[in-house]
């Protein structure tokens, strides 16, 4: 596939299939408009474009299909009688025949019909393309068939159309595209794309919540505290990997805009809790004495090193020593020999969170925080030194980033253990299921984090809970047979040996071929 990357917009240079032709009247009514018998429509499908064999601009590969791929879900519809996503929605579909269909759907603009002819081999569907021009062989055969055509628009008895369409020769290989299956490489992709969607929509549902309490935050705890979990929704998260990732074509009639409609949302709460944590932490500022602030000097040969301070709901590791009025130390860290570590959001006293997104890492500060900002009336005001000794990463565990589109996708149902693993089986085996110890021979592939393919598909000959097997794996075999294919959402503390460690999250499809002796 060629692709353009401008920016966070990918440009994919290959070509669009017109439709076939258009008719002045529906060919299919809505009561004849029913699931095809034999043809298991529902379901995941990729498309393919056919460009002819020869044009090495375009990489042709399998005979002259075009090796970019459109992941599409394909649902009937009982309501409206058709199907959601295949070419369009709203597609009514009739057989013709034993192995060609009938597609149409109705254009609003013009009142006409868009019609389609498919053909169905047992595993995947061709939908062709035709010169509609008057003098075209098409048009001949027509009109041969008692229809008129009139600049590629058929008009005439819908019988005569049906009939004509029946009759119609199909070329062996032509300007077409196919439909078929995804494979088993191109499930993992596409299980990485509804991780994202199931990741979006909990985040639209935490700054709904947000947007609805907004009025009612007060302190810097609960500010910070929707200001860190807006801004997991917000561009800067995010926005820099788009440009890492291949793009919405691939994801055909998946894609949406449910990333960008997140970040809009975002955005607009997010600038209002600036403006509100800026007043209320100049508000606070006034109320705290600040007894020493030893800051950081910057080394004027070091041109990296500069002052970075928390952000709202950073995850920091830092010294605190608490001092009463009466001299009494009610907390000292260092005499304990172990840093406290604490977002700045939530129950955190206001007067302490002031404090941390005050400092910098290296930096010590002492202050006075009165009983309102600090630990209540019964400690009265008190002496709070404190020393940042290292921001940590935040520990929230993202899906794969493939892609950040597409709102109006269910979620694929998937099962979820009480370990957290989630997963979804492709094929279901046959027989038992393998123990702890029991050696097996696999086939599997990986993507990490961003969605990037780690290798190609690999066999292996291994024992389930071998010391290099991940602790998802080897929780997914244990529930397998042989024949089984399983597709792993396997998060950060299930990608490693041991769950006591922890990877990064991956997504993992796995099939289990064989148990030896």
């Amino acid at each position: 596939m060629r692709t353009l990357l401008l920016g966070l917009l990918t440009v994919v240079l290959a070509p669009h299939a017109v439709a076939q032709f258009e008719s002045t009247r529906p060919l299919i009514a809505k009561a004849d408009s029913n699931p095809v018998p034999g043809i298991p429509f529902d379901g995941l499908w990729s498309r393919q474009l056919f460009i002819g064999e020869g044009n090495s601009f375009l990489s042709p590969v399998d005979g002259g299909y075009l090796d970019t791929v459109e992941h599409h879900r394909i649902r009937w519809n009982t309501e409206q009688r058709t199907y959601d996503g295949l070419e369009r929605s709203n597609m009514r579909v009739m057989p013709l025949g034993a192995s060609r269909l009938l597609m149409e759907y109705d254009q609003s603009q013009s009142g006409r019909t868009w019609v389609h002819v498919v053909r169905w081999d047992g595993a995947e569907m061709h939908l062709f393309d035709f010169d509609v021009d008057d003098a075209s062989d098409f048009a001949r055969h027509m009109r041969a068939n008692g229809v008129t055509m009139n600049d590629g628009v058929a008009s005439g008895a819908s019988a005569s159309i049906l009939q004509a369409l029946r009759s119609l020769p199909l070329p062996e290989r032509g300007h077409d595209c196919r439909w078929r299956r995804p494979n088993h490489a191109e499930m993992g992709e596409i299980w990485n794309y509804f991780e994202i969607v199931r990741w979006i929509d909990h985040q639209d549902s935490i700054v709904r919540q947000i947007s609805a309490a907004e009025d009612s935050l007060q302190s810097l705890g609960d500010l910070h505290q929707a200001h860190y979990f807006a801004d997991q929704a917000h561009w800067p998260q995010l926005g820099h990997l788009h440009a890492l990732a291949m793009g919405p074509f691939e994801f055909g009639s998946l894609g949406g805009f449910g990333f960008a409609a997140l970040t809009g949302d975002s955005m607009p709460i997010l600038k209002r809790l600036d403006e509100r944590i800026e007043t209320r932490m100049k508000w606070v500022g006034e109320q705290v004495e600040v007894v020493e602030h030893i800051e950081h000097v910057d080394d004027p040969d070091d041109r990296f090193d500069f002052v970075i301070r928390a952000d709202p709901g950073e995850l920091l590791k830092f010294h605190m020593v608490i001092t009463d009025n009466d001299g009494q130390v009610l907390e000292d860290t260092h005499a304990k020999g172990e840093p406290v570590i604490a977002p700045v959001m939530g129950d955190l006293p206001e007067g302490i969170q002031w404090a941390l997104r005050t400092m910098a890492l290296d930096e010590k500060l002492t202050l006075n925080i009165p009983p309102h900002l600090a630990f209540g009336p019964q400690f009265g005001v008190l002496r709070v030194e404190l020393e940042i000794v290292k921001r940590l990463p935040n520990s929230v565990d993202r899906p794969p980033l493939r892609d950040q589109l597409g709102y109006y996708i269910d979620t694929v149902d998937a099962e979820e253990t009480p370990s957290g693993l989630r997963y979804r089986d492709l094929a279901v085996g046959e027989g038992e299921s393998p123990e702890r110890g029991r050696k097996v021979r696999l086939r599997s592939m990986a993507w990490n984090a961003m969605g990037a393919a780690l290798g190609e598909p690999q066999e292996v000959t291994t024992t389930v809970g071998a010391d290099d097997m991940f602790a998802g794996v080897t929780e997914a075999l244990q529930t397998m047979s042989v024949g089984g294919q399983r597709v792993l959402f396997v998060p950060h503390h299930l990608a490693d040996t041991s769950r006591e460690r922890a990877g990064t999250s991956q997504c993992i499809v796995v099939e289990l071929l064989e148990m030896l002796d």
